[in-house]
């Protein structure tokens, strides 16, 4: 059986929303009978997003998983959106109206 690799960026930095987000991946992983691996890089920081990932060419992610406001400062909305699919990011805010600014831009 041929193993997929499913590449996952998470911007979000609530520990609690980590965790559940982790949780949730393992349990897909075990459903796809490990014929799945994900990948998952998590940035928790959202100044470190441009310099990681806007800035990076080699940075390639099949899903981007993107809250907005980072505690610490800034937002993670600085996500060079089009260098990415649309299709392939989703709004994780639990506040709706930054999903529904998102979705303004075609997320």
């Amino acid at each position: 059986m041929e193993t997929k690799t499913i590449k996952i960026l998470i911007l979000e930095d609530d520990l609690k929303t980590l965790s559940v987000l982790l949780d949730k991946l393992s349990v897909l992983h075990r459903r796809f009978e490990y014929s799945v691996i994900f990948t998952v890089t998590i940035l928790s920081e959202a100044k470190k997003i441009d310099e990681l990932v806007n800035k990076n060419t080699n940075f390639n992610y099949d899903i981007i998983l993107l809250d907005r406001d980072c505690r610490i400062g800034g937002s993670f909305h600085i996500l060079d959106i089009e260098k990415f699919d649309v299709d392939k990011i989703i709004s994780i805010s639990s506040v709706p109206e930054y999903n529904e600014e998102l979705r303004g831009r075609g997320i």
